[in-house]
């Protein structure tokens, strides 16, 4: 199957990975149509067959024999530390480094293997889904141990509160439909699923039809996109190239915009269609708006794209991109890297965008990237504290909207291409060439909102909110 796949991409000029992951999606849906008919009274069937599809997909069609054996001894070793310690504090912990060892083990095997880590789609991919889930079981098994008073809603939520069959387990671990592109489900989502009960007392199943086939053609719309001129962001060359480097520093600075966006559409493709293939067998059912009732097909959206291209902070782009890993990070390492009774705080803030650098891979650039935009996220409470009061409720607040759509958009892109190129050096050429002006303006507002200005400055600041009315009281966080 593989063979034929790649004959068939090289004719058609296409990589051909790319070809084989619209290949997935592309069956997910006949066979989707299959699973969800299994009735849940015949739940060995139904688990079956999800496994024997999610091992189609590694083995028949990407060829990843051993590495999908690997994934499965990988999900024994969660299965069974759940298992024998489900109430031991250093369980979850434990699982959650050996789990990110062997990720990180991937990427440097994949990374200096000396073929083309950047396009070619080994196990890593599949594997950074899959460490999202078996670290998850983990923390949820152990959550049941606890007290409700120290659970939140969410957790409370997602507890596991009688150990799954090992085939239920395996099944949600290779479950097909989202097992190539992601975004992963928790198991509680999965099990409600295969049980017929994620529609609660809804009768007949909602049908979203005409929102399946918007979204496949939302889809379609990204991955040509993409195929016409995303390719030109990651390309290390574009960047050296005289008649670019001649321009200007606003040509410069915008293109690094530009090219982040065109960058960006293959995930828009492969989430999106991703989502309708969730939709199409109801997995993304998440309950009747309590203030439209509409019904909601959000369970499994992972990409709000108007939200990341017209966001007006980072914190605002953060929420609306990848956002089923940002709930992973937030969950399962923001949260529990705090001691109980604690806030999160910087600390939490830097451990988790180290996680999420370490769990995309080695590469210099992943790390250049986050921890980029940890600053960021740590600037952007100062601005929003000391600047935001000044125009909310003022003439001027569709101009301060503008202008932090505009900071926001131009810092997305330069703190992306380190992302995009990977390597420190092209990084490193190319921030060099718009002047490091984003960690030069950063620079800046510390000493003037945070460093040794600032007792000069927050007081008139302090004193334009005052005169435009909306000052906030010195410990208000939280301001959009």
């Amino acid at each position: 199957m593989s063979s034929f796949v790649d004959s068939i991409a090289t004719q058609v000029g296409i990589h051909p990975d790319l070809l084989k992951i619209a290949l997935c999606i592309v069956l997910s849906f006949p066979l989707g149509s299959l699973v969800k008919r299994i009735p849940s009274r015949m739940p060995l069937v139904k688990d079956s067959v999800v496994i024997f599809i999610g091992m189609f997909y590694l083995s028949g069609i990407f060829s990843l024999y051993k590495e999908a054996l690997f994934m499965i001894c990988l999900s024994i070793l969660t299965y069974a530390l759940a298992t024998v310690f489900p109430r031991n504090k250093h369980m979850p912990w434990f699982n959650f480094t050996i789990q990110m060892g062997f990720m990180l083990y991937t990427h440097c095997l994949e990374q200096f293997s000396g073929g083309d880590y950047v396009n070619n789609i080994g196990i890593s991919g599949t594997q950074m889904i899959i460490i999202q889930k078996l670290t998850s079981f983990a923390w949820n098994v152990y959550d049941n141990s606890k007290p409700d008073d120290q659970l939140s809603a969410y957790q409370k939520e997602m507890r596991i509160s009688s150990r799954p069959s090992f085939l239920r387990f395996l099944a949600w671990v290779f479950f097909f439909p989202t097992l190539m592109t992601g975004p992963a489900c928790t198991y509680h989502e999965y099990d409600i699923w295969a049980n017929e009960k994620i529609f609660g007392n809804t009768k007949p199943q909602p049908r979203c039809g005409a929102l399946i086939l918007r979204r496949l053609g939302e889809g379609l719309i990204w991955i040509v996109l993409y195929m016409k001129t995303g390719y030109l962001s990651s390309d290390n060359e574009f960047y050296l190239k005289d008649w670019y480097v001649s321009r200007s520093f606003w040509f410069k600075a915008t293109s690094l915009w530009i090219l982040g966006f065109l960058y960006r559409t293959k995930y828009y493709a492969a989430w999106t269609m991703s989502e309708a293939a969730c939709m199409h067998i109801g997995f993304s059912y998440n309950g009747i708006d309590s203030e439209t009732g509409k019904v909601r097909w959000d369970r499994m959206s992972n990409i709000r794209p108007v939200g990341v291209e017209f966001g007006q902070n980072i914190r605002g782009v953060l929420a609306d991109w990848n956002i089923i890993t940002a709930s992973w990070l937030r969950n399962y390492v923001y949260l529990r890297v705090v001691k109980e009774g604690k806030k999160p705080g910087a600390r939490a803030t830097y451990i988790t965008f180290l996680v999420s650098a370490l769990w995309h891979g080695t590469r210099p650039g992943y790390y250049l990237t986050f921890i980029t935009a940890a600053f960021y996220q740590i600037f952007g409470k100062i601005y929003r504290r000391n600047l935001r009061p000044i125009f909310v409720g003022t003439k001027f607040k569709a101009v301060y909207d503008i202008l932090t759509w505009l900071v926001t958009q131009y810092a997305l892109g330069y703190a992306a291409m380190p992302f995009m190129l990977l390597n420190f050096t092209p990084a490193f050429i190319v921030w060099a060439s718009v002047y490091f002006y984003i960690f030069v303006g950063l620079a800046i507002s510390w000493i003037l909102l945070s460093g040794p200005l600032r007792k000069f400055v927050l007081p008139s600041l302090r004193k334009l909110q005052n005169t435009s009315g909306t000052a906030v009281p010195k410990d208000t966080r939280k301001e959009k």
